[in-house]
């Protein structure tokens, strides 16, 4: 019976998902005169629509421009009832967790001809993509970005592909922003010869020698880093109205890209107190005084690490595009008072 039951289940999902799908082409290509076919597959269970469109704009950016202006133009035609956007939106964003399809677009190319290269064709599908992407896309050569290069090598007997990185300059990266650059790769070969990037993407994505935490420090600005924290050695700062008064004592430092989030945490030792806003009672703070924090509290102490603490190394590291750009563009910071005792 439970079986019987998820199954109609299914089966009503599907028919919701297919009356909404035909919705969303219907009003794609009424509203869009530039839209000149779409092409349907699937991205995290969901339905996902390639609009291929036509467009003279050279912007780098049209692409997702259009992704955008489709998405909010049909919210907004069904009053925030049918939810469609780009399948790159971040998991943060309101609109991954309640999405009814995913779209992108695609704008045609064009050979000497006039004809376009890259309408997919059932009839051309490549038969070994994996192998015709390195030999005859790639050739073989590395992906250079900035300094740092990303070398291929074709594994014959998986069907993959593995990267390694060379930074003969050494300098400080952002491995998933290195690991984009493969991503952004097979993604153009994709659709220019009419593949489904998402079955495929994972065997071309593998870096063999992708450092710990996925990110890479040179000598200068790890010692910037450390010499910056060494320096904090008295915190002075408010939240809600209470001041705190801190000794810091600088411990060690932890980085750590998770997928578009860079989290940095530090930890050290502290002493001071905390004078309370409604009686001014001075209270001894120790090594537990941020996880004894209300939720409100913590909340406005993380924004003085944004704003305060952090600031200058995040600066820093905002100014090297090989570690920040707008694809890892969200900082989660911490600190960890140690024990005395320990």
């Amino acid at each position: 019976m439970n079986q019987l039951r998820q199954h109609i289940k299914n089966v009503l999902i599907e028919e919701n998902q297919n009356k909404d799908v035909k919705l969303v082409k219907q009003m794609i290509y009424n509203l869009f005169d530039e839209v000149s076919f779409i092409e349907q597959s699937t991205y995290d269970d969901k339905p996902l629509l390639f609009v291929y469109f036509d467009s003279d704009d050279p912007a780098a950016n049209i692409e997702s421009w259009f992704d955008e202006h489709i998405s909010s133009t049909i919210m907004d035609y069904t009053g925030g009832h049918l939810v469609v956007c780009p399948y790159w939106v971040p998991n943060w964003d309101f609109r991954k967790k309640i999405v009814d399809v995913y779209i992108s677009t695609l704008k045609l190319k064009y050979d000497n001809l006039g004809n376009v290269i890259n309408e997919s064709n059932e009839n051309k599908k490549i038969k070994t993509p994996i192998k015709f992407f390195y030999k005859n896309f790639l050739k073989g050569d590395p992906i250079e970005y900035k300094g740092i290069s990303l070398h291929p090598t074709y594994h014959q007997s998986e069907d993959i592909i593995t990267w390694k990185i060379e930074n003969p300059e050494d300098h400080s990266f952002n491995g998933e922003l290195i690991k984009e650059l493969v991503v952004n790769e097979f993604r153009d070969f994709c659709s220019l010869v009419g593949l489904d990037f998402y079955n495929l993407y994972r065997q071309t994505n593998i870096i063999e020698n992708m450092p710990q935490g996925r990110f890479h420090l040179n000598k200068n600005d790890k010692n910037f880093i450390e010499t910056t924290l060494k320096n904090k050695n008295y915190l002075e700062f408010e939240i809600n109205g209470s001041e705190y008064m801190l000794n810091f004592e600088y411990k060690n430092f932890g980085i750590h890209i998770n997928f578009d989030v860079i989290e940095f945490g530090t930890s050290g030792y502290f002493n001071g107190v905390k004078i309370e806003s409604d009686t001014g009672e001075e209270k001894e703070l120790d090594y537990k005084f941020i996880e004894e924090m209300s939720d409100r509290d913590y909340d406005e102490f993380r924004e003085w690490l944004y704003n305060n603490f952090y600031y200058e190394i995040m600066t820093r590291l905002r100014q090297n595009p090989r570690f920040y750009d707008d694809r890892v563009d969200m900082w989660d910071f911490s600190l960890q008072p140690l024990n005395t005792n320990d």
